[in-house]
């Protein structure tokens, strides 16, 4: 019987020491452009925030956070990020379909990881006759949803973000629709629910 000896290409074999600096320097050179367009982006909206941290560059060495990478070494990945998208969660008013989020609360605690939730994206029932992402135009509804979701992941998520880039257009009714006061009181809301739901949840 003939025996037939499959071979990798150079760059998959994880064991060639060659094949795992390739990966590296890919992986660093992604994310360096990934963080340098965000930078950008951020600066021709007109925040000079990453700018003005040196941010605007391709230099790995400024996107990098050393106590955050040892900690991510050391204790390893004690925290997850999810993104709940508010209008895909609930269709209609008081409907919420929980499964997908439960299954997410469960995958974590298994393998005890801790929980972010970055509630976004109102429904369009919330916000009708809208082309762009942005707020309902009832904050009560968006408080309504956040603190249904503390009160049944109690003790099992432990933080919520409430919306998410809320001073880029594209996530706040559109250009030039951006409103400080009108997102603090969209926060002041939401932080009243999920604390009614879980005391505990930051």
């Amino acid at each position: 019987m003939e025996t037939i000896i499959l071979r990798l290409p150079y760059y998959l074999d994880f064991a060639a020491p060659f094949a795992i600096l390739l990966w590296l320097a890919a992986i660093v050179l992604a994310l360096s452009l990934h963080e340098f367009c965000h930078a950008l982006a951020a600066t021709l909206l007109g925040d000079n925030t990453a700018r003005l941290a040196g941010r605007l560059s391709l230099n790995p060495t400024v996107h990098v956070d050393p106590l955050g990478l040892v900690m991510a070494v050391v204790a390893g990945f004690g925290w997850a990020k999810v993104q709940i998208r508010w209008e895909t969660q609930e269709g209609s008013p008081g409907n919420i379909s929980f499964g997908g989020m439960d299954n997410i609360v469960n995958l974590a605690q298994q393998n005890g990881v801790r929980l972010i939730f970055s509630v976004v994206t109102a429904p369009p029932w919330a916000r009708p006759g809208k082309g762009y992402h942005g707020p309902p135009d009832n904050f009560d509804d968006y408080a309504r949803f956040v603190g249904a979701l503390a009160t049944r992941y109690r003790g099992k998520v432990q933080a919520y973000e409430i919306w998410n880039e809320q001073n880029y257009y594209a996530e706040w009714n559109g250009p030039g629709q951006m409103n400080a006061a009108a997102y603090v009181d969209l926060l002041r809301r939401a932080y009243s629910a999920v604390k009614a739901g879980d005391p505990n949840a930051i």
